[in-house]
């Protein structure tokens, strides 16, 4: 991967249990809006890092940005190489895809 730092990196994994499904989506809620708090602190101290691990993403997270964008037009073009129908794209259910079809990762 180009442009990579040689920077510490810390990485952050949340494990959050509750009973109730009712709570849903007080605690999606709750836990995105403290990693954006946590993220705007960390920016603000000229701390924080685009990188997000990819396993431990939540779903509103857009782990390939943090690649930069030479790095993802890479990984773009390799799938469209190699997987020309999309088959791993659209055919895979969950997780992160490329977009390849319109480059929005």
């Amino acid at each position: 991967m180009h442009n990579c730092t040689n920077e510490p990196l810390i990485i952050v994994s949340f494990t959050v249990n509750w009973a109730e499904r009712g709570d849903d989506e007080f605690v999606k809620t709750t836990t995105r809006r403290t990693v954006e708090q946590i993220d705007a602190v960390a920016a603000a101290n000229k701390t924080g890092h685009r990188y997000r691990y990819l396993n431990y993403c939540a779903e509103w997270q857009r782990p390939f940005k943090g690649y930069g964008e030479e790095n993802l037009r890479f990984l773009q073009r390799v799938s469209r190489r190699y997987d020309p129908e999309g088959l791993f794209q659209r055919g895979c259910v969950g997780g992160f895809k490329l977009n390849v079809m319109n480059d929005d990762a």
